[in-house]
């Protein structure tokens, strides 16, 4: 997979911005090769558990093979973190174009609001002309998230510069939180042995009860339940997954997720291209 490097016009104020978006492009392309490396499902490690009474047995995954899922997390977050800096740097770059340096430089930042009675509240006209230029100020009030209606433009809450102000917001006081869904990957090679053939006859196949929610350390995956004493189990399973990303309840695939979102901020800054030629 290949990232793009971006560098916006030639203007010494937007050096930061290119650093940035050049930095965030080897991000992406460093947690790619991680999931190369590991495939497109991530094998999972559990324990097989006898249930209590012998009556059945239960999955716990112990964690993820080859796959360090906090560091991964920490290097999602540095991205993030990267891509909403790369806003505030053009904030700052745009305030430069008005005052240089800039009036009051630790107010300016690059607002992202979902509802614009907040926007209006935080950042009010006098506060907006206090750092930016008329036509600056118009472009950044109209890619507002809070301008989507739904339909073809989408809500405001699924808006790539909610989702990232939310993942970015979320790294300041946890690691990303990253999941693995793998009930669509369970494989049993093997079979149950009981105490003896009639136990078996009798008992006819076990109720098993899936979890079907995305799976963690010290998950029970299944639960296997039987009517007479199990011996133990022969064989095993195989259990694989898909790491995906988890934020206000929604569920992104990883690397897409940070080139599309990084594709967003440079369409950002495009926008804004004209005011520094």
């Amino acid at each position: 997979m290949s990232v793009d490097i971006y560098s916006l016009c030639n203007n010494e104020f937007l050096l930061p911005i290119v650093a940035k978006l050049n930095r965030s492009a080897r991000q992406i392309e460093n947690i790619n090769k991680e999931f190369e490396r590991v495939g497109s499902n991530v094998d999972v490690d559990f324990t097989t558990e006898i249930n209590q009474d012998r009556l059945g047995f239960a999955l716990k995954i112990n964690g993820f093979k080859k796959l360090e899922l906090d560091d991964l997390s920490v290097q999602i977050g540095e991205c993030a973190h990267n891509l909403r800096s790369v806003l505030d740097n053009l904030a700052y770059a745009l305030a430069r174009l008005k005052s240089d340096p800039p009036l009051a430089p630790n107010q300016i930042a690059f607002p992202i609001f979902l509802e614009e009675k907040d926007f209006i509240v935080r950042w009010p006209k006098n506060k907006l002309e206090k750092f930016f230029d008329s036509e600056i100020i118009e472009v950044i009030r109209n890619i507002q998230p809070f301008n989507r209606k739904g339909g073809e433009e989408g809500l405001p809450v699924n808006d790539a510069l909610i989702v990232l102000s939310n993942l970015n917001n979320a790294d300041k006081h946890r690691l990303p939180n990253l999941v693995v869904f793998s009930q669509e990957n369970i494989k049993f090679n093997g079979r149950i042995e009981y105490k003896s053939e009639e136990d078996c006859f009798n008992d006819g196949p076990p109720n098993f009860s899936f979890n079907c929610a995305p799976i963690v350390r010290d998950f029970i995956l299944l639960e296997a339940k039987t009517l007479f004493p199990i011996v133990k189990i022969n064989g095993g399973f195989e259990i694989s997954g898909k790491v995906k990303l988890e934020l206000e309840g929604q569920y992104y695939d990883i690397v897409k997720y940070l080139v599309d979102t990084r594709s967003y901020v440079i369409s950002v800054c495009k926008m804004f291209d004209r005011f520094f030629l």
